[in-house]
């Protein structure tokens, strides 16, 4: 039995099951589905697939050429047959006429099945051909394409035909054929001369019938003076009888670039050996089995050989000394294991029998599937270097090991080097010395002019030697007989200077103590700037110099002989004892005192005592006279601590000036944003919208001097976060949107493809790039401004760039220079047409330098300006961080929200009722507003409600301020967790952080807006504010 899906129309029953009777009887197996009207007919269509459509001719308000409609409609390709009880020949034809497959009688049923099967086939057979159709053609396009898109020329020559065809890409490559003829010309006319000959080889051996296929390279002339190469691939498609071609086809390829990269690479190569030849380090090329596979001519030089063979296909490891094999193994394992190995000393046995040290790094090279491949070595000899480094080493040792006292210094006078025995003697570490002018052991003793004998000697290359007398760390003296000698380089100039002494203090003291050499030392006593004494064990002195004399007032006659206690004010014999029995215990010491003038008067001195080594322990002083530093240090104090005074008088009268201004400007910015909404008269609602910007003006004025005054007390503070940068950029522009497009401009956004994150101070940020687009905005009155946020990196340093352009009025190379400074402006002279206090800029350049940035700016008159933020990826270093205290109109954001459920139930504490009053306005959508205006009347009313809102002024003037009314509210039952926003006009540093830890939720600053004041609300009470 067949299977069968066929779609019966009938509405008779009888008719049906007749229809169905014979179906079986021809042999077929009916999977049906039936239906009576055009409806069913529809939806059967839409449904399911069939074979064939049986249908009576007339129904109840369906018939057949219905059917037929329907059939064509929903586009299926399906016989329909009609079985009908009666018909005549005109309907017989116009439902042929229709695309009826044929018609049969219901009292001949005889024919159905044969009628079905033909149809069926024949529909089948169609159905294939249509399908094989469109699949040739889609074929054929998609080979059309093919040949379009491809980068291969392609031609078929029929030569029986005489028909050429060439592909869009065979024109690009070759000049188009200037005839159609039946000969090759085409494929040799656009061909170099000197190329053409074995090409035409190649031809006539395909038509010979010797070769089917061809495969040349050869040169065309591009049309330009130049040439291109072509690879040309040809194939014979087919012969006749005689083995002459019928059909030949073939393709070419433009390989001009694989040529000339070709080129290249050999030139390369050839500038490689080369290179590796004139190097100094022997390289080898060794396989992953250990074999020298090339080496260049100072590998062979280094082993001692003539030729590549004694080397090349040997171990590695032939020269290496048997005392460095095992590192050599290793050098060798390490590259394989890990990619590179560097710095491995190995003995080569030369050829010559003679050793040398060399300096082996090795690294692996993989084949293009990263795979090893072979190994680079590269060997340097290093024997002298070793000899010099062993010879420089003794000598360091030598050096370090002298108890001379040695340094070195540049020939500007830099200490580079200094030994160990200067340190000890000196006390100083060497990072305290390294880097420093020697004139850190400078005592003062020596004057001017011994000073410039010195260095006229040395700079004229000569050696200086003297007896000096230096000051150790601890302000001690060392007495030492030094030698200063200039270094010279090859060329003869004297590069650094080498100075070398002798501790000769002990001896020295002696001297001074036992009336040794009394001329020489009376000289220097003479001489020397700084006092001297000599102090007996019992106090008394019995040396001076006149220098003290002259510190003092009194002879040297009456100071010798005389008592220290007489001289020091602070000394009594108790106390004078106490001190000698210290220094008697240590050596030396070191101190600052008050000695008295003959005439009464005091000074400060700074004393210098070492005791003498000989039996007397007398106790050698050398005082400096300090009154004038102390002056100097009591004056600064003063002065600091009037500064600080200052600095405090003017925070108070910058937070009492930011109220006296806030306050009133709440009504006049309240009230003025009120009228924008309420009043429709234009001319009213211009001048609203003009006393709403003066305000916003003179408050932006009030908030640029904080600013200032807050960075130039050094008491604003940075708050580093990591923030995005990109959302932030998008948001300050479009602040300036109806601005901008109030002008007329255009305004051109340019961001990162993803959200670029940054540590920086949000604050500050926004600050500086407010700034910067106000005067964009301002400046320009045609053309536009472009904002772009790149990453800059440079030498491994990532750096945020944020760029503002503007076509504006630019700014002349002269006023550059005045931009930043305060209250000035690049267009002074055109200050009545530009507003502004001259301070944005300011502030800006300040922020951007607090936060280790910097700003680039690029101005021509006329044109326009660039100002380029430029911002380090490293924020935040140790010990930073802390938050800021900047207040702007909208607050913090940063307490965690109370979010509530219910509506706002709201009081208002504020003693100034145009602030009640603007407030309530604002909030006029919500129902249950109450206010007050001092702390008294604030509790009374609260203990008698339960608001959930309370909205409280800070200063409410003459009585307690609005943290005590908070304070006082939190103990109350129902205000613990009750909403609570501060409202301050004085907006100081610190505001912020003191009303959150007094136990308010939120805080604003006055004048605000009511957007500011409804995101507030709604910040805790979700759709209750905007």
């Amino acid at each position: 039995m067949e299977k069968l899906r066929v779609l019966m129309a009938e509405d008779s029953e009888d008719d049906l099951l007749l229809v169905l009777r014979e179906l079986k009887k021809g042999g077929f197996e009916p999977d049906y589905k039936w239906v009576t009207d055009a409806e069913g007919f529809k939806r059967a269509l839409e449904d399911d697939a069939y074979e064939i459509v049986l249908s009576d001719y007339s129904m109840k308000g369906f018939n057949a050429l219905n059917a037929l409609e329907l059939l064509k409609a929903c586009g299926a390709e399906i016989p329909f047959i009609v079985v009908s009880g009666s018909i005549g020949d005109q309907t017989a034809v116009q439902l042929m006429k229709q695309g009826a497959a044929d018609y049969i009688m219901k009292d001949n049923l005889n024919r159905l099945a044969e009628a079905i099967r033909r149809e069926v086939r024949e529909n089948k057979i169609r159905l294939e051909r249509k399908t094989a159709g469109a699949q040739l053609r889609e074929s054929e396009e998609r080979l059309r394409l093919a040949m379009e898109a491809s980068l291969e020329g392609i031609w078929d020559w029929d030569i029986q035909n005489n028909k050429k065809y060439f592909s869009p890409a065979y024109n690009k490559i070759r000049r188009e054929t200037e005839a159609s003829d039946d000969s090759y010309g085409f494929l040799i006319q656009d061909i170099l001369p000197e190329d053409k000959d074995p090409v035409i080889d190649k031809i006539n051996a395909m038509l010979e019938g010797e070769t089917d296929i061809s495969d040349c390279e050869f040169r065309v002339d591009d049309g330009h003076g130049g040439y291109r190469w072509i690879q040309a691939k040809t194939k014979v498609v087919s012969r006749d009888s005689e083995g002459r071609p019928l059909r030949i086809v073939g393709t070419n390829v433009d390989i001009t670039k694989d040529k000339n990269t070709q080129e290249e690479l050999k030139e390369a190569a050839e500038l490689y050996e080369k290179l590796l030849s004139t190097l100094n380090e022997g390289i080898k090329i060794i396989d992953l089995e250990g074999n020298v596979k090339w080496a260049n001519d100072n590998t062979l030089n280094l082993y001692g050989l003539e030729n590549l063979s004694e080397i090349v296909g040997h171990s590695c490891d032939e020269f290496i000394d048997k005392t460095s094999k095992a590192a050599a193994k290793e050098h060798f394992r390490k590259c394989a294991e890990n990619g590179h190995s560097e710095g491995v000393e190995l003995t080569v046995f030369r050829k010559d029998k003679k050793w040398i040290e060399c300096e082996s790094s090795a690294s692996l090279v993989k084949d293009k599937n990263d795979q090893p491949a072979y190994i680079v070595a590269v060997m340097k000899d290093v024997t002298e270097i070793k000899k010099n480094e062993e010879m420089v080493k003794r000598l360091s040792l030598a050096i370090e090991q002298t108890a001379d006292t040695i340094f070195i210094t540049n020939r500007n006078g830099v200490i580079e080097y200094v030994n160990s025995a200067l340190l000890n003697i000196y006390g100083y570490d060497r990072d305290e010395v390294v880097g420093h002018n020697p004139r850190i052991f400078k005592s003062g003793i020596k004057d001017r002019d011994f000073y410039k004998t010195m260095w006229d000697t040395i700079i004229s290359g000569e050696t200086f030697r003297a007896e000096v007398i230096n000051k150790r760390k601890d302000g001690t003296y060392a007495f030492e007989d030094r030698n200063i000698t200039p270094v010279k380089d090859e060329e003869g100039n004297i590069s650094h200077f080498l100075s070398v002494g002798r501790d000769i203090t002990e001896r020295k003291l002696a001297e001074i103590t036992q009336k040794k050499s009394e001329r020489r030392f009376s000289n220097i006593l003479k001489t020397a700037q700084d006092g001297f004494l000599i102090v007996n064990q019992e106090g008394y002195i019995t040396e001076v110099n006149d220098a003290y004399c002259s510190m003092t007032g009194y002879t040297r006659s009456e100071l010798l002989k005389m008592h220290i206690t007489r001289l020091d004010v602070n000394e009594d014999l108790e106390s004078s004892g106490e001190r000698i029995k210290q220094l008697t215990l240590n050596g030396s010491g070191r101190w600052e005192a008050v000695h008295r003038r003959k005439d009464g008067s005091l000074f400060y001195v700074e004393v210098s005592v070492t005791m003498s080594q000989t039996d007397d322990n007398s106790m050698i002083s050398f005082l400096k006279d300090i009154t004038d530093r102390k002056k100097l240090i009591e004056e600064l104090v003063s002065a600091r601590d009037k500064a600080e005074e200052m600095n405090s008088l003017k925070s108070n009268f910058l937070a009492n000036m930011s109220h006296e201004l806030r306050t009133p400007l709440i009504g006049v910015i309240g009230y003025a944003e009120i009228m924008t909404d309420m009043v429709k008269d234009s001319d009213v609602l211009d001048m609203a919208q003009t006393i709403f910007n003066s305000g916003h003006r003179l408050l932006r004025t009030l908030n640029l001097i904080l600013d200032l005054s807050r960075i130039e007390s050094n008491r604003q503070e940075i708050d580093y976060q990591e923030m995005n940068v990109s959302e932030a950029v998008s948001e300050s522009v479009r602040i300036y949107e109806n601005i901008i497009r109030a002008k007329n401009l255009q305004i051109n956004i340019n961001l990162p493809d993803q959200p670029l994150v940054w540590e920086l101070d949000p604050g500050m940020f926004d600050t500086i790039l407010s700034n910067i687009l106000d005067n964009a905005v301002k400046f320009t009155n045609e053309g536009g401004i472009s904002v772009s946020v790149t990453v800059m990196v440079s030498g491994g340093e990532r750096n945020l760039s944020v760029e503002v352009k503007d076509t504006g009025i630019g700014i002349d190379e002269n006023s550059l220079a005045l931009i930043f400074e305060e209250f000035r402006q690049a267009s002074e002279g055109m200050s009545r047409i530009h507003e502004g206090t001259g301070l944005g800029l300011t502030i800006t350049k300040k922020y951007v330098d607090l936060l280790r940035g910097r700003i680039e700016v690029e101005s021509t008159p006329g044109e326009g300006s660039s100002f380029r933020l430029v911002f380090p990826e490293a924020g935040v270093k140790d010990g930073e961080g802390n938050q800021t205290a900047e207040t702007s109109e909208g607050g913090s954001e940063s307490a965690p929200a109370k979010v509530q459920t219910g509506a706002p139930d709201i009081l208002i504490v504020d003693d100034d009722p145009l602030a009640i009053d603007v407030a309530r306005t604002f909030l006029r959508k919500i129902e249950k507003i109450s206010d007050c205006a001092d702390y008294y009347s604030a509790v009374e009313i609260a203990s008698a409600n339960n608001f959930n809102l309370l909205i409280i002024d800070i200063n409410l003037g003459g009585g307690k301020n609005g943290v005590e009314v908070l304070t006082e509210l939190r103990k109350m039952e129902q205000y613990r967790d009750a909403v609570a926003i501060a409202c301050t006009a004085y907006a100081s540093l610190g505001d912020e952080e003191h009303l959150i830890a007094a136990g308010f939720d939120d805080y604003i600053s006055k004048p605000f807006s009511a957007k500011v004041l409804r995101n507030k609300i709604d910040k805790f009470f979700p759709g209750y504010g905007i």
